[in-house]
């Protein structure tokens, strides 16, 4: 999932499209995180991790988005 967000995150050719990728993997994380919390397949400290991983990866995501167009417009080198 985090993969996959990643790809669509850095293929988005507009900042709604990449927001929209975030959402939908946050929402299909949170569900999935939280079953296996509730289910107890996991012990608290897995779901933590999980979650932690999902917020880093959000944040990697989004800013690698944001510093690819302002590179596209010559902001940054």
């Amino acid at each position: 999932l985090i993969a996959a967000t990643g790809a669509d995150v850095a293929a988005a050719a507009s900042e709604a499209q990449a927001m929209a990728a975030l959402r939908r993997m946050k929402a299909e994380a949170a569900l999935l995180i939280a079953l296996c919390d509730i289910g107890g397949v996991w012990p608290v400290m897995q779901v933590t991790r999980a979650l932690t991983d999902l917020a880093v990866a959000a944040v990697q995501a989004a800013l690698r988005f944001l510093l690819k167009q302002e590179a596209a417009r010559g902001r940054i080198t």
